[in-house]
């Protein structure tokens, strides 16, 4: 049995998630550090030092780590290798495919890469690229036309099928397979699996619909499979994104969504819960979270769930709010006796949520500026989940050896049950260096097409020079240097974010970003509906900027479309008579203008964004009802979830 319902703290726990959405870093890492402090380093980095060496000793570098340490994405080659190779795949025609690459490969040091890699398909690509690269120059004068116009012929479309024939080779170490039955034969040698149908989001209601027949498919053909073969699937799950199920899910569309998304989320839970196989809801932007945790909540506590523990959620530990989401989550697990399965992953769009931040003129970001933060906070997470054992199956996805070092002395209690996870095509050897871990694989499936946006999620990953699977794969680095202490570095910084990454409107020298609003936060959201109500209160008038007199009882009423019964305010049309007197003095004010300092124009104008910003709410309201707009009002409380 459960715990009664204690809505004051419900209210309380989803309250600090949104608190902490764009809170200040260094008070979110003080908070961290003080669960932490119990971690012994030195046997850590023992431990560590150890895996990573016999990691390293098991067996050579495959194709990817040799590729990555030759081609880096630190180096100018190794970006244009990658953005060229996902370009390819996003154009059509030949002729700009063409284009793009005698942009991109005449220009980088191809020469300096030969005989350096110890595989010989990466030497090999090298000398391709250097070829091609002096085949493709534009013409110096030096060339005969005819001789240089027969090469770019010859060059260009080989170069084009190379690239995509390159892409579909590094696409083989992180994708299993097109299929899932080719998937699962390929990862049967791993033992249990979760299994990830690639896809990005739904962009309309086919593609939804498209991706829920695909997760349909997927988890009876996993649930015949154990039937008819006897094969052990029963630790098998599958992920699902939630965004590939609906083509507007984010939070402003709430009701919506939960009205459409959650009765197929449900029909998909009682489909895993059949066949007894984990459904895990995988980790999206952070502008998706509440959402995600509204939809999550609504299918958790479903009554014909409510004897099934398979339901799992993967939560970010790069997001601020990622320690208050597994408190809530506790709560909820508690109140349901039950047990969430609890996918923790570091994040993998880290670059997308700071340029997003910053576009958006949020406040702060939602994400630690630093990665050693990001450490910081996954071992607090991971500290709390090994606490609540009776709430979570804790699943830590790492490839840091430093990370599974960590766990493993704060999971004290030997008969403590837990999971490692590992992606497919990644950290193999280091998980075979101590076969006592248990570890289950992330299996992505997926077709060509569908690869691409994992691939270089990816690729940007392990192959920048800060990652430690692109570092620990090579030999140059010494192992010690990857084993440094988070919490040293994070104290050595006061807990301060990284100074190149400014607050969002501190990112220009020259002026202030505009502050935006973040439609993202249930109070902030809260506040602009309560400002909204006010401005209702307010009467407006509309009545001409020049000198002129005009009589209030001669305004006209304007109505709101929507609703002609609701007056928005009144407004005092320009007499006909004085239009050609308005005409002039507005060429004489453009006279004065051009002949006012840049400096006065620039202090005008910025006056004039500040009352933009200062008014914003009420220029918002008169917007909305001028135009017949509605804007949502729905609160979660107010949807009833199905039966």
């Amino acid at each position: 049995m459960g715990k009664p319902r204690d809505k004051a703290t419900e209210q309380a726990l989803r309250a600090s998630i949104d608190h902490a959405y764009l809170t200040d870093e260094s008070d979110v890492l003080t908070s961290l550090i003080s669960g932490c402090e119990d971690l012994q380093y030195t046997e850590i980095r023992q431990q560590a030092f150890q895996l990573v060496k016999r990691s390293r000793d098991s067996q050579s570098p495959p194709l990817l780590n040799n590729f990555l340490n030759e081609f880096s994405l630190s180096s100018d080659e190794g970006i244009v290798l990658m953005c060229l190779a996902e370009a390819l795949l996003r154009i059509p025609d030949p002729a700009t495919q063409s284009r793009l690459i005698r942009d991109k490969l005449s220009d980088p040091d191809w020469e300096s890469h030969i005989g350096h890699s110890p595989s010989l398909l990466v030497n090999a690509s090298a000398w391709g690229l250097l070829l091609t690269g002096s085949l493709v120059k534009p013409d110096d004068g030096n060339q005969r036309w005819f001789l240089k116009s027969m090469l770019n012929r010859l060059g260009e479309p080989l170069i084009r099928q190379a690239l995509q024939r390159a892409m579909q080779l590094l696409g083989r170490q992180f994708v299993a397979g097109e299929t899932l039955t080719e998937a699962i034969q390929n990862s049967e040698k791993f033992g249990i699996c979760s299994y990830d149908l690639l896809g990005e989001a739904a962009l309309t209601t086919a593609d939804a619909e498209h991706y829920l027949e695909r997760y349909r498919s997927a988890l009876f053909q996993l649930g015949e499979l154990k039937t008819q073969s006897g094969k052990n699937v029963l630790k098998h799950s599958i992920s699902i994104k939630l965004s590939a199920l609906h083509p507007r899910f984010e939070y402003a569309q709430r009701k919506r969504v939960q009205l459409e998304l959650i009765p197929k989320l449900i029909e998909l839970a009682q489909l895993a819960q059949r066949f007894d196989i984990h459904m895990t809801i995988d980790a999206e932007e952070a502008s998706r979270l509440e959402l995600m945790l509204d939809c999550f909540e609504a299918v958790f506590i479903h009554p014909s769930l409510k004897k099934w523990n398979g339901l799992g959620l993967a939560v970010q530990a790069y997001q601020k709010r990622a320690l208050p989401v597994l408190q809530w989550l506790q709560h909820l697990a508690q109140r349901q006796a039950k047990i969430i399965p609890l996918r923790l992953v570091k994040g993998a769009y880290w670059d997308t949520e700071i340029k997003l931040a910053q576009t958006q003129g949020l406040r702060g970001y939602p994400v630690f500026a630093r990665k050693q933060a990001t450490d910081v906070s996954y071992l607090a997470c991971a500290h709390y989940l090994l606490k609540n054992s009776q709430a979570f199956l804790p699943q830590f996805g790492t490839h840091n050896a430093l990370t599974i070092a960590s766990i493993q002395q704060l999971a004290t209690d030997d008969h403590q049950c837990y999971e490692f996870q590992r992606l497919y095509g990644m950290g193999e050897s280091l998980y075979a260096a101590d076969q006592s871990m248990p570890c289950r694989v992330y299996v992505p499936v997926g077709l060509q097409n569908e690869l691409m946006p994992y691939l270089v999620r990816r690729m940007l990953e392990n192959g920048a020079n800060t990652s430690f699977v692109h570092r620990a794969a090579d030999p140059d680095v010494d192992v010690d240097t990857l084993l440094a202490d988070p919490f040293e570095h994070i104290k050595r910084f006061n807990f301060s974010s990284h100074p190149a990454i400014l607050l969002p409107e501190k990112i220009y020298a020259e002026r202030q970003n505009s502050n935006g609003i973040n439609f993202d936060s249930p109070s902030e959201l809260n506040s602009i509906h309560a400002q909204l109500r006010d401005a209702t209160k307010i009467s407006y008038l509309a009545a001409p900027l020049i000198n002129t007199q005009y009589q209030r009882s001669a305004a006209r009423e304007i109505f709101n479309p929507a609703d002609q019964r609701k007056i928005i305010g009144e407004a005092f049309d320009t007499p006909s008579s004085i239009i050609p007197k308005v005409i002039e003095d507005a060429a004489n004010a453009q006279i004065r203008w051009s002949q006012t300092s840049v400096d006065t124009r620039a202090n005008m104008l910025e006056a004039a964004a500040n009352l933009f910003e200062k008014n914003q709410h009420t220029l918002m309201y008169l917007c909305i009802h001028e135009a017949g707009l509605l804007y949502p009002t729905v609160r979660y409380a107010d949807y009833k979830v199905p039966s």
